[in-house]
């Protein structure tokens, strides 16, 4: 899931300016169901740890596209 995260900290910002952020929050949520789809049926370890990676993606995406309200 780190390596999901690292990307997805790297790509947020093209993804950001391409897509506005709303677009691009709804882009990853979309993406975080397909990894937790391939989570799911994974049949070995390489398909989980594909899985995993996705999600570490898309959730890094979210983090970063969410709107901080507060301190």
């Amino acid at each position: 899931m780190s390596a999901g995260s690292f990307a997805g900290a790297i790509a947020a910002g093209f993804i950001a300016d391409v897509l506005g952020r709303r677009r691009a929050l709804m882009v990853a949520c979309c993406i975080w169901v397909i990894g937790a789809a391939i989570q799911c049926s994974s049949q070995n370890v390489g398909q989980l740890i594909a899985g995993r990676v996705v999600s570490g993606l898309s959730g890094m995406l979210v983090q970063i596209f969410t709107p901080k309200n507060g301190c």
